[in-house]
């Protein structure tokens, strides 16, 4: 059963806003050597426990050790706010972090404008752990920051560029296919000039079904959208809803490369005579 794993303290179900919705939380008496102790999520529960009773029941947490935990409490589900959560599974399984001791922590400290706290920090640290092989990396709330958000920033000018190169080929792409769709048609146009259509009659003709084109691609963009939109929340959880008008700004732009692709060609067919139409197309 996959299912995603947290070493939790016993102040993390508050910070989460997580209650416990049968048996209890992590807490502090938990320890290393006390019995193994896990609580589950409602999904997990739901899922693989008859009648989602999981309290008192136990889970196999690692295979390769043969560790069974006793599970004692249920909490509810939350929304992954993680880059790549939503790729997770819907379960989730949280474990007593003074029962698997870390190999590194973070640790905080205010500076509030004082450039030496990090050095009393570290000093403070190494004094505490005497005798223990301590090794104190030093960083900023904001370097940590820019190191998270870099993933996302890095999909970001990724998208931005595939964005920017598909409404170039669309964009070209329409602008050539009209221009040959109104040159195939010039012994049409040369037929119906040489029975009384008029200038403006061959502009209309044109401009109505350069403006189905316009719209019938705006159309299959939006379709594209809703779906693409779907899938990128699964990796970038907590995207806003599907806009709309975010994405028609781009619909003026198509329908004036539709109208120019189509309209400038036809002007070229209205200076000429059907006998050049009827010419040039044979």
């Amino acid at each position: 059963m996959p299912a995603t794993h947290y070493l939790v303290s016993s102040d993390t179900f508050r910070v989460l806003g997580l209650t416990a919705m049968a048996g209890r939380i992590i807490t502090t008496a938990d320890r290393w050597n006390t019995g193994r102790v896990a609580v589950v999520n409602r999904a997990l529960a739901l899922q693989h426990f008859e009648e989602g009773r999981a309290v008192g029941r136990k889970i196999l947490v690692q295979r390769e050790r043969s560790e069974w935990y006793t599970v004692v409490g249920v909490v509810g589900d939350r929304s992954p706010v993680s880059f790549g959560s939503g790729l997770q599974p819907p379960f989730a399984v949280y474990l007593s972090v003074l029962q698997h001791p870390a190999r590194s922590v973070d640790l905080f400290v205010p500076a509030q404008g004082d450039a030496g706290a990090g050095v009393v920090a570290e000093a403070a640290i190494r004094r505490t752990f005497a005798g223990t092989a301590t090794r104190v990396v030093p960083a900023t709330a904001r370097g940590m920051l820019a190191a998270e958000v870099a993933p996302l920033r890095w999909f970001e000018r990724l998208f931005r560029a595939e964005g920017w190169a598909i409404l170039a080929v669309a964009t070209l792409g329409t602008f050539v296919v009209m221009r040959l769709w109104v040159a195939s048609l010039w012994y049409e146009f040369g037929l119906r000039r040489a029975v009384g259509a008029r200038r403006r009659d061959i502009f209309w003709f044109l401009g109505l079904r350069a403006a189905g084109v316009a719209l019938g691609g705006i159309a299959i963009g939006l379709w594209c959208g809703v779906m693409l939109w779907g899938a990128l929340a699964a990796i970038v959880p907590g995207l806003p809803v599907w806009d709309v008008q975010l994405a028609l700004r781009s619909a003026p732009l198509l329908l004036a490369v539709t109208g120019a692709g189509a309209l400038l060609p036809a002007w070229q067919v209205a200076r000429a005579t059907p006998v050049q139409l009827v010419s040039a197309q044979g």
